[in-house]
């Protein structure tokens, strides 16, 4: 998920990884939130599936880390929205990239030119699958009727 209003879209604010059955990776190819859940979201992918997910809420800010390196607040976003256990992994990774790369400061885009386990990066959301159709789904949109 891009936000403008955190970068300049260079790089996601936010993401999630796609799993199918048999931990296939799917590719997302359309999207849409709920006016009535603004946790709930569902995707349609480009092998047809549709997929109803719910993202967690943000939990309260584990705050900057501490370290001979220094965070930007767009680093710290994309922390923040991991476990502890994949945001010590991701801090571990980006600043053993930091130290090879002579950089001193974390960005969000140096976090991604670190190149992370996307897995790490992009946790899975929780997911149903709904009945899957024959081509890929290019529009998903909730009805305002239910």
């Amino acid at each position: 998920l891009w936000d403008a209003r955190d970068n300049d879209l260079s790089q996601p604010s936010r993401g999630f990884m796609l799993q199918g059955s048999k931990k296939r990776i799917l590719g997302g190819r359309s999207l849409s939130f709920s006016p009535v859940d603004p946790w709930l979201f569902v995707v349609g992918t480009e092998t047809g599936n549709v997929i109803r997910a719910f993202r967690p809420p943000p939990g309260a800010s584990m705050g900057r880390p501490t370290g001979s390196y220094a965070w930007k607040d767009d680093a710290v976003l994309l922390l923040d929205q991991l476990s502890a256990n994949a945001r010590l992994q991701l801090q571990h990774h980006v600043e053993g990239y930091c130290r090879t790369a002579g950089l001193k400061e974390v960005s969000a885009e140096v976090i991604f030119q670190s190149k992370p386990d996307p897995l790490v990066l992009f946790p899975a959301p929780k997911t149903t699958d709904l009945e899957p159709h024959a081509g890929p789904v290019t529009v998903a949109a909730f009805s305002p009727f239910h």
